[in-house]
C-alpha cells in the first residue's frame, strides 16, 4: 500500500523518529491524518533512515501485545542501528552506483566493438564488388556493352563505399543523437538492381540463384528515401542470406502493401527459429555459431 498516508508515511513527513500507542493512532486515523492500514498495534516506533540527508526509509518496529515494548528510551538505541542501517544500505547503493558506471563501461566497450564490426561489414560489400568486377575486366572478349555494365557495378559501389565514408567521418552526430536522413528522390526498381548486380559475383561463387523481384509498377517506383542507408541496410541482410545458404536460392525485392513499400529478403538457408526473432533486434545477440551455420 502507498505509504504516504501510514504511519511510516507520517515518520517520512515529520523527518523524525515517531512514537505511537493505539489510541494515538485512533487520534491520527479520526482527525484524517493517515489511514488505518491492518490491525493496529499496541505500540508501533518508526526511525527514519537517511541518505544524504534525505529521508529513503524508516525503520519500524511494533508490538500487538505490551503498550509499554517500546518507550522513549528505545529511540535512542534504535536510532543508533537505523544510523548503522543506513550506512550499510548507503554502501550498497553505492556499490551498485559503482556496479553501474563498470557496466556502462563494458557496454561502452561493446559498443565500440560493434561499430568496428559493423564498420568492417558496410565496407567489405562495396569493396567485394569493386575487386570482383576489377578482375573480371582484365578477361580477353569483352564487347563495349559488356565493359560498360561492369564498369557502372564498379561505379556505383565506389560511390557507395564513399557515402559510408562520410557517414564514418560523421559519427560525432551518431553518438550526440544528430544524425538526420538525406532524403533524395530515389528510384527503388533502380537502387535493387544496382544491389543485385553488386552480390551476383558472390552469389555464383557458391553456386546460389540470386533473383530480385519488384513488385513496383515505374509510377511508383520513384520516392524520397535516404538512399545510402536503404541501401546499407538491403546489403547487409542480402550478404548474411548469402552466408549462411549453403544452397538453393537467395531472392530479395518489394512491393506494395497498404501505402507503404515493404522490402524483404528470403534464401533456402537454415532461418531462424521462431523462438529467437526477438533477439535478432537486441544489440550484441548473435546465434551461437555451431547452430547458426549448421545445415537444416
Amino acid at each position: 500500500w502507498p505509504a504516504s498516508r501510514s504511519a511510516t508515511g507520517l515518520a517520512i513527513k515529520r523527518r523524525q523518529s515517531v512514537l505511537l500507542r493505539k489510541q494515538d493512532v485512533t487520534d491520527l486515523v479520526d482527525a484524517g491524518i493517515i489511514d488505518l492500514i491492518g490491525t493496529p498495534s499496541e505500540v508501533w516506533l518508526g526511525i527514519p533512515l537517511y541518505r544524504d540527508g534525505e529521508v529513503f526509509g524508516v525503520l519500524a518496529v511494533q508490538n500487538y501485545e505490551r503498550a509499554d515494548a517500546f518507550d522513549e528510551s528505545s529511540i535512542g538505541l534504535l536510532e543508533f542501528v537505523s544510523g548503522q542501517v543506513s550506512l550499510a544500505l548507503q554502501r550498497k547503493l553505492a556499490y551498485n552506483e559503482l556496479l553501474e558506471a563498470k557496466n556502462k563501461a563494458e557496454k561502452s566497450d561493446r559498443l565500440k566493438t560493434s561499430f568496428l564490426n559493423n564498420l568492417s561489414h558496410e565496407i567489405r560489400t562495396p569493396m567485394n564488388a569493386i575487386m570482383g568486377y576489377s578482375e573480371i575486366l582484365n578477361e580477353p572478349g569483352l564487347d563495349r556493352e559488356q565493359t560498360a555494365r561492369l564498369t557502372g557495378i564498379i561505379s556505383n559501389s565506389s560511390r557507395q563505399l564513399l557515402n559510408i565514408i562520410n557517414e564514418i567521418l560523421s559519427i560525432s552526430s551518431i553518438e550526440a543523437g544528430l544524425m538526420e536522413l538525406n532524403e533524395v528522390r530515389t528510384d527503388i526498381r533502380k537502387l535493387c538492381e544496382d544491389i543485385k548486380a553488386q552480390f551476383d559475383n558472390q552469389a555464383n561463387q557458391k553456386n546460389l540463384r540470386l533473383r530480385s523481384s519488384m513488385g513496383l509498377s515505374p509510377d511508383v517506383s520513384w520516392v524520397l528515401a535516404d538512399h545510402t542507408k536503404l541501401t546499407q541496410v538491403l546489403t547487409n541482410l542480402l550478404d548474411n542470406a548469402i552466408k549462411f545458404t549453403d544452397a538453393g536460392r537467395v531472392e530479395f525485392g518489394c512491393n506494395l502493401h497498404d501505402d507503404f513499400i515493404r522490402f524483404y529478403v528470403a534464401d533456402s538457408g537454415i532461418g531462424i527459429e521462431k523462438k529467437h526473432h526477438e533477439a535478432i533486434f537486441e544489440r550484441f545477440r548473435q546465434l551461437e555459431i555451431d547452430l547458426s551455420r549448421k545445415k537444416a
